[in-house]
């Protein structure tokens, strides 16, 4: 069963703007990781600024999921599987910050998780 989280950046009106005109490589706001999460340990950190293209976030888990990343107005920026599988799902777009080294990293993972057939499991898109 989901669960209910925070809803949207167009439902949460705030002083961020998660939908950014400046180019993707170009990062404009921060979030906050979970110390405990994957991506936390992925990236070597539980801060950073974030690209961002969204008007819309997680409002509902959905099972075996939880929140390990938010921005400073709530809106969810990042979630992960608590059963263990590599399930990560990030706001913000990685592939465009890969001159970072964390980012670079986060990508390199989606990309070494993806040829290893990790989080192979049936997913109601």
């Amino acid at each position: 069963m989901a669960r209910s989280c925070r809803t949207s950046p167009t439902d949460r009106p705030s002083d961020i703007e998660h939908r950014q005109t400046v180019p993707g490589r170009v990062p404009t706001h921060h979030v906050s990781l979970r110390r405990d999460s994957a991506v936390a340990e992925l990236l070597g950190r539980d801060e950073l600024e974030v690209n961002s293209f969204h008007h819309q976030a997680v409002a509902a888990l959905g099972r075996d999921l939880r929140v390990v990343g938010e921005a400073p107005d709530g809106v969810i920026e990042a979630i992960e599987a608590t059963d263990g599988q590599f399930i990560v799902g990030v706001q913000w777009h990685a592939e465009s910050l890969v001159e970072s080294v964390e980012q670079r990293t986060l990508v390199s993972a989606f990309i070494d998780a993806a040829a290893e057939g990790r989080g192979r499991r049936a997913v109601a898109a």
